[in-house]
């Protein structure tokens, strides 16, 4: 941990003005963090974040997402995200905090502390609501199959008026 990763972490008090002027990168990161709330929601735009995540980051693990619009002071660059997390979007997460793998994060939480692998976690103060089990591979929603609810796309369906079955 850095100097000022250590001075966030002390559950001291401190002038956050003195840190962001010590950081000569801090407006580049604010600068990528406004760059990656832009690009929207098309495939390009997906491509783009997914790449951009790891300068954004300390740290991040394969098939990562955060949902956009995502606001933080260093642009997430002191928070660790594991594998395969999934961060909802306008999620407050504190710097040095790590987010273990598999783990899901709710819309509008406020992460101030690290977050164990395999949990689904939401709300503020945030708390662990539940385990990741391999039974969500199967099921959703208080043991609804997943694969009996798929919903798709009519195959008879030849027009682009997004009808689902």
């Amino acid at each position: 941990m850095n100097e000022m990763e250590e001075i966030m972490n002390s559950g001291k008090l401190y002038d956050v003005r003195k840190i962001t002027s010590q950081d000569v990168h801090y407006h580049e990161y604010l600068r990528k963090m406004e760059a990656y709330n832009s690009l929207g929601y098309t495939m390009e735009g997906e491509e783009k974040k997914r790449s951009m995540l790891k300068e954004l980051f300390a740290e991040v693990g394969e098939n990562s997402y955060v949902q956009a619009p995502y606001y933080a002071m260093w642009g997430g660059h002191h928070v660790h995200l594991g594998k395969n997390v999934w961060i909802a979007s306008n999620v407050t997460i504190l710097p040095g905090v790590h987010i273990g793998d598999n783990s899901v994060i709710g819309a509008c939480s406020v992460v101030t502390k690290d977050i164990p692998a395999n949990v689904i976690a939401f709300g503020n103060p945030l708390k662990i609501h539940r385990k990741i089990t391999t039974d969500d591979d199967i099921c959703y929603d208080r043991g609804k199959l997943i694969s009996e609810n798929i919903a798709a796309l009519s195959s008879e369906n030849t027009t682009n008026d997004n009808s689902i079955e």
